[in-house]
Parts: structure tokens; sequence; C-alpha cells
């Protein structure tokens, strides 16, 4: 079946019905097209088959070029052009109607490739929120339950029970943890929503930050510096998009850099159109061979596996992201036992950002 493909009509009569269309299916002179031919009719009054005189004459034209657009040995319409003129089209119009023809027909495919690989993420990502969300409330209510029986209000328990109760309640706090990263990973797939009219503060974003960490590093016995340079302008953003990056790479850092190491966090006005967050520790580092991969969705380096068994391989995929949906950039240098430094910078310009959510 051809699909539904109209023509380009540059010249048209005072009389033509905007909302008029010409069917190829319906049109004798659009078929023989779609067969192949390149058409030029030049002149309606004579020299062309009566059937062709008679669609090009109800139509209001008296001369007619037309191509087929095909791609891959399929034709998915006709690029075609009317006038009022007689004679309007010349015999060498043919060969540039058909370069032309192969090229539109060629965006017109990549057009639709793009727009059902668009269709398919967004199916994907209505389903993750649909699952997460699903999941979430019987999780949420176990976790309810397990707090009320932990601290004795179904029945006395024993010291034993309650460990167990913890580790459990552990858990599913972890698994929880992973469904909250697999929403936030969903709705920023999700490009269809318009980004919110948020501005975010970089300087208020770097005094939360390290008010939430540095109890962590403390107790850790780590050295955690923020440096953040005065009077940054606010970077227009989607609701949560950079305190879930800077939470995620502020965690990272505390959790693989041993006790006695340090975290330091950079935020500063990179040049006139860019803000640059550089977050550096001494930690255990990448190694070289699995930092293409470190971007990747539950993805876990190996020595990272081997210092903690926490971890959903989800916060650095959240965190390309989240860079992406800022139309920034995202970059890291590592070297295995000897730590990493990792680079973000994020344009100003508000419409630079892409739609989020």
């Amino acid at each position: 079946p051809i699909p539904p493909i109209y023509q380009a009509c540059p010249m048209l009569p005072d009389s033509w019905d905007e909302d008029k269309t010409i069917k190829l299916e319906r049109s004798p002179l659009n078929q023989r097209c779609v067969l192949g031919e390149v058409l030029v009719a030049g002149r309606v009054e004579g020299g062309e088959p009566l059937q062709l005189r008679q669609e090009l004459r109800d139509l209001g034209f008296r001369s007619a070029v037309l191509a087929p657009l095909s791609v891959a040995d399929r034709v998915i319409g006709t690029l075609s052009f009317y006038s009022r003129a007689a004679d309007r089209f010349a015999a060498s119009d043919p060969p540039f109607l058909r370069l032309a023809a192969e090229l539109v027909a060629i965006a017109i495919d990549n057009a639709r490739a793009y727009q059902a690989i668009e269709d398919l993420m967004g199916e994907r990502a209505q389903s993750m929120l649909e699952t997460a969300h699903n999941l979430r409330a019987p999780l949420g209510a176990a976790l309810s339950k397990l707090d009320l029986l932990r601290e004795g209000y179904l029945g006395e328990v024993n010291d034993r029970q309650v460990e167990h109760i913890v580790q459990l309640e552990d858990r599913l706090r972890a698994l929880d943890q992973t469904i909250g990263e697999l929403l936030a990973i969903a709705r920023m797939r999700d490009w269809s929503r318009e980004i919110p009219d948020v501005v975010v503060d970089l300087v208020e974003l770097a005094l939360k930050t390290e008010a939430t960490f540095r109890p962590v590093a403390d107790a850790k016995g780590l050295g955690l510096e923020f440096d953040t340079e005065p009077d940054l302008p606010a970077i227009p953003s989607g609701a949560r998009l950079l305190d879930q990056l800077m939470e995620n790479l502020v965690s990272n850092a505390i959790k693989y850099t041993p006790t006695g190491g340090k975290v330091a966090v950079t935020v500063f006005r990179r040049n006139p159109e860019t803000v640059r967050i550089q977050i550096e520790d001494s930690g255990i580092g990448i190694p070289e061979g699995e930092q293409a991969k470190l971007f990747q969705e539950f993805f876990r380096a190996s020595n990272a596996k081997r210092t903690t068994r926490s971890g959903t391989g989800l916060g650095l995929a959240l965190v390309k992201r989240a860079v992406e949906r800022h139309n920034g950039r995202i970059r890291l240098d590592s070297q295995e036992g000897r730590g990493t430094i990792v680079i973000v910078d994020l344009p100003l310009d508000r419409g630079a950002v892409r739609d989020a959510s």
C-alpha cells in the first residue's frame, strides 16, 4: 500500500482549498510516478493523454512535473510541482527533480525511523514508570510493617529477631532506592514533557549538598572540601535534576574513597557560556578497560563490587541523563588506585536546555 504522502505545490490557483489534497491512489498521474516514472506534463490543452489533461484541468493547473520518492527500492510517495502556466516545466527538469526526490525521500524515511524510535522509547519509559509505581506501593507497606514489628508494637521481639528484621529492612530499602532510580531514569526519558520554569542557584545547591554529606564524610574520616565561586548565575533546569546529579557524584566519591582520603568539589564559571562542576577524589579509581561502560545502566566496576556490595549501578546513568537534559557534557579522568576526577560542563543559556521534567 502507498503511504499517504502528498505533493508540494509551490504555485497554487487562487481558488485552491487549503484542506484539499491529491491522493496517490486516486491520481492516474501519480500512479504512473509511483511505478518509477519521472513525468513532465507541459501543456494541459494538448499533447497529453485525455485522462491526464482532465486531472490537471480539474485542479486548475496547466502543467506539472512529478518524481517518485524512493528509498531502498521502495516508493513512499511522490514529489510534485504544479503550475497555472503552460509549458512551465521543460524536459531538462527531470534529472534535477529525481535527485531532489531522492534527498527528500531519505529525509522522510529518516524522520519516520526517528519517530518510531521515539515512540518505542516513550512506551518503554511509560512501562518502567508503571512497573516501578506498582512495586513501590507494596514495598512501602512492607517496610511500615517491619518498623512496627521491630519496635515491638505487634508483640515482643528478642535481639536476634531484631537483627534479622534490620537486615531485611536494609535489603528492602536498597530495593526501594533502585526503584526510585528507575523512576528517575524513566522520567528523564520522557522527552515529551516540558521543562518546568525552574532555575537552580548553584551556590545554594553546593551548600545543601555539603550539609547533606558532611556528616557522612566526617564519620568515615574523609576530608570534604567545597569551593564554590561566588555570584554564579542560576542554571535553567528541571525539578531535582541538578540535585540528583550532585548527590550521586558526591555520594560515589565518598563511598569509594578509603578512610583518610579526600573529596574536593569545585563549582566555577568556566567561560561566559558555561559553568563547570568538578568532583575529585583520592579513592579506588576505575579500571581503564571498564571506564567506557561506566555510564551504562546497572554497570558497576569490578573493584567497586569488591569494595562494597551496596550499589545499583544506576547512579551514574542518572548523572549522564541529567547532563544530557541540560545539553551539557560529562567526562572523567581516573586511574585505578589513584582516584577519579569527574567534570560536568553545563550551558547557561536557557535556550540551550532541552525539554525535561
